[in-house]
């Protein structure tokens, strides 16, 4: 895992943002079709979003994990809602339908703004995570 400070420097910020506001479980189900089911018993979704000078989100989609051949054990790092970075352990590919859900959710998240040298900068393309198991996107356990 890149210490916070290396990931500034890839984005050219001296201070990364940091979410005021993380989205949450029903946000996703909103964009969902009603008849959603998930295969699998735990799902990694990755996202990328663009923030304003604001804090504001301007951009968001869902991405897809780079492959990993099967006899490589991989990790995923994803920053929560705490702002913290982790590793969490591999888990399957999220459905398109669910990328596009949570990249919509997306937009109501709200960040103190990145900085460079003080002052308030947009980031581009900074990529979280989040993960969901079946039982978390089930509609009647969520209501």
């Amino acid at each position: 895992m890149q210490p916070p400070d290396e990931i500034g420097r890839l984005h050219g910020v001296t201070r990364m943002p940091r979410s005021l506001r993380w989205f949450e479980v029903s946000d996703v189900l909103d964009h969902l079709p009603p008849d959603f089911k998930l295969e699998s018993e735990l799902v990694h979704v990755l996202f990328e979003v663009d923030i304003d000078e604001t804090g504001k989100v301007t951009h968001a989609e869902g991405v897809s994990r780079p492959f990993l051949p099967s006899q490589v054990q991989g990790t995923v790092v994803e920053i929560g809602p705490d702002g913290q970075q982790r590793q969490v352990p591999h888990a399957d590919e999220p459905p398109i339908v669910l990328r596009e859900a949570v990249a919509a959710a997306a937009y109501t998240m709200r960040f103190r703004p990145a900085e460079r040298d003080g002052r308030p900068v947009a980031i581009h393309k900074l990529r979280l995570g989040t993960r969901y198991s079946r039982k978390d996107l089930n509609r009647s356990a969520a209501t």
